[in-house]
């Protein structure tokens, strides 16, 4: 049976500024550098074979300081980006409070009912990515 390990990008600045990063494209900052060279000896053991990673530059650091450590290949997947936030992608969170007060809070209570105005629903997100993860145990038999 094939076994896929889910793994997040390292940290950015805007990780800790609380702005919204979505499918806008910030790299890793020296911690989130880090956190992916601490994930190597996590993952020693565990038979990495491939990395799939979406194209942002942030998944594929991450993924590029454990392919390097294991000598496997990383392969864009576009279908595993972020849900792209439409507004409020690269906004900070206060800003989104301010800006959406109503919709932000059903955001943050019941985000299967919320869509971030010009982005994309979770439903559609669930869909790309379940297409994407059922292509790639396709093409990873036991692996």
């Amino acid at each position: 049976m094939t076994s896929i390990i889910l793994i997040r990008h390292g940290e950015t600045d805007w990780n800790i500024e609380g702005r919204y990063q979505g499918q806008a494209d910030p790299p890793l900052n020296s911690q989130g550098l880090l956190q992916a060279q601490n994930l190597v000896p996590e993952l020693q053991d565990s038979g990495l074979r491939a990395l799939y990673t979406s194209p942002l530059q942030r998944t594929k650091q991450t993924a590029n300081i454990l392919a390097n450590k294991f000598g496997i290949p990383v392969v864009d997947e576009p279908r595993l980006m972020e849900i792209h936030q439409g507004d409020w992608q690269t906004r900070l969170r206060s800003e989104i409070e301010t800006l959406y007060p109503e919709l932000f809070s059903n955001w943050e209570t019941n985000p299967w009912e919320v869509t971030p105005p010009g982005g994309e629903h979770l439903s559609e997100v669930q869909a790309r990515v379940n297409d994407a993860v059922d292509d790639i145990l396709r093409r990873e038999p036991e692996e």
